[in-house]
Formats: C-alpha cells, sequence, structure tokens
C-alpha cells in the first residue's frame, strides 16, 4: 500500500512538473505576458509612419542576408530593400515577401513572430525590447516545435538548423 502511494505521489509530482515546464502565451505566462505589454506600450506611442532597418538570421532566408530596410506609412509597408551577399541594395517585392514571410515588414508583424512562438510553445525564446518605444529590438527563436518532450535519457530533441533571429538596426519615426 505504502507502496502505492509512494509511485502516485510521484506519478502526480511528475505531471504537475511536466505540465509547468512549457507555458503557452496567455495569462499567466511571464515573457508572453511582457510581450503583451510591451506591444501595448507600441501601440499607444501610435507610430504610424517609420522607417526602419531589420536583419533576419535564419537558414532559409535565401540570398538577403540583410539589412532590409523597410518604409512605413500609416501602418502599411510602401517600400522594401534588401542587402545581398555582395553588400548590393535592391529593392524588393513587398507582396512576393508577404507570400513568403521572411522579412516582418512591420513592427507588428516582430511582435506576431513572437506570439507564435509563444503560442506554438518555442523552445527556447530570448527576445530585448527598446526601452523607451517598446518594440523587440533582437529576438531569437529555437523552435523545436513538437520536440519539446523529454526523451527516455533525459534529454530533449532537437532540430537543426530551425533557430531564427531578428535584430532591429534602427527605427526612425516620420
Amino acid at each position: 500500500m505504502n507502496r502505492l502511494v509512494g509511485c502516485a505521489a510521484i506519478s502526480i509530482a511528475l505531471l504537475l512538473a511536466a505540465s509547468c515546464s512549457h507555458a503557452g502565451a496567455g495569462a499567466g505566462n511571464a515573457p508572453a505576458d511582457t510581450a503583451e505589454a510591451q506591444r501595448a506600450r507600441w501601440d499607444a506611442a501610435s507610430i504610424r509612419n517609420y522607417s526602419w532597418s531589420v536583419v533576419v538570421r535564419c537558414m532559409a532566408c535565401g540570398g538577403w542576408p540583410g539589412p532590409s530596410r523597410i518604409e512605413v506609412k500609416d501602418g502599411k509597408p510602401v517600400q522594401l530593400l534588401g542587402t545581398d551577399y555582395k553588400g548590393n541594395v535592391e529593392p524588393l517585392s513587398i507582396s512576393e515577401d508577404e507570400r513568403g514571410w521572411v522579412i516582418p515588414l512591420t513592427v507588428e508583424d516582430l511582435f506576431d513572430v513572437l506570439d507564435e512562438a509563444y503560442t506554438r510553445h518555442a523552445q527556447t525564446v530570448d527576445v530585448t525590447y527598446d526601452p523607451q518605444f517598446g518594440y523587440p529590438t533582437e529576438i531569437n527563436i529555437d523552435p523545436n516545435y513538437g520536440c519539446q518532450n523529454e526523451l527516455p535519457n533525459g534529454k530533449f530533441c532537437t532540430v537543426s538548423d530551425d533557430e531564427t533571429g531578428y535584430s532591429v538596426k534602427s527605427l526612425e519615426p516620420r
């Protein structure tokens, strides 16, 4: 009987620990709550016209290692310039990027990246925010989506080369 009670107690403790290891987006998840508060701060700043520069780091980003320069008017991207591996700056298609979604075209898109990472339980999300306006200045995500379960050897599975990073190099309100 004591053995059965001991096993039940250990099982309950393990279940509780597992349920706390990855909280999703929403109330009670400090990083997601912080992102939501920072988004509200950005929204309160009412910056609808701005020019910004962002570098996207990932294995499937194509031939545009950045930085990309984006002009936003009334909250919509109106110009996108990309820098290729040789340092050449060229206009890129906003509609093509929206279909393939490689470069976040607005600060709202950058916040959406965070929301998705928290909602889908990314294994690691590191983010730094601008102290004045609250937008993310640096995001590093290691998703490993569907790979958060502990393996029998006590380690977590990993997916190679699925890490993504975003660095905002400048943001100038207009």
